[in-house]
């Protein structure tokens, strides 16, 4: 018995209206989503809302500054790299933004874990270049917006660190790979964006 791996003209026909067919349905599902995620911009812009924020352990600073901000399952650590995930803010398959004006939610659970407050990190995403970016739908529920896909770096727009030694290697690894991102250091009240 021979097999052919040249395809007659029907049966290229028949590949091509298969594949037209599956691009147009995932081209009708992209724009579904890209719909109902700018129905939330489009909200949030009514309440003047331009951030989001993303906790995070200090520690995770470097990582995130190398590779953004990774789903659970995205991330990959070389042997003598650790990655400390909070619940509240990454997930096997998500990432839970919290908007710039309701803080409050992050802050419950970060009391009831008992954590000192040095080792809080906030990173600011834009709330429009995030929309450009994704491609996955999102999922909004009492002031937190869940995506469903790894941040790269270039999308963080600011940092807030409360760790001296960990706002100096964040400008550091900002300046030596060209970054666009803001390094802040908060201690008691008070922001300072220069170096220590």
């Amino acid at each position: 018995m021979k097999f052919s791996i040249f395809k007659s003209k029907k049966d290229k026909n028949n590949d091509s209206k298969i594949q037209s067919s599956f691009e147009k349905k995932v081209t009708k599902k992209f724009r579904l989503f890209k719909i109902y995620n700018r129905k939330i911009t489009n909200n949030l812009d009514l309440q003047n809302i331009n951030w989001f924020y993303l906790y995070s352990d200090v520690f995770n600073l470097n990582f995130i500054l190398k590779n953004g901000i990774k789903i659970c399952k995205d991330i990959i650590l070389k042997d003598n790299q650790k990655y400390i995930v909070w619940s509240f803010s990454q997930l096997q398959d998500q990432i839970n933004l919290v908007l710039e004006n309701d803080k409050k939610i992050f802050w419950d659970w970060f009391y009831e874990q008992k954590i000192n407050d040095h080792y809080i990190m906030t990173v600011a995403i834009n709330k429009n270049e995030l929309f450009n970016f994704c491609k996955k739908k999102w999922n909004f529920n009492k002031n937190i917006l869940t995506i469903f896909e790894s941040i790269p770096v270039e999308l963080i727009s600011w940092i807030l660190v409360h760790n001296k030694k960990k706002f100096n290697e964040g400008n550091l690894i900002i300046k030596n790979n060209n970054l666009k991102i803001k390094m802040f250091y908060g201690s008691e009240g008070q922001i300072i964006n220069d170096e220590l």
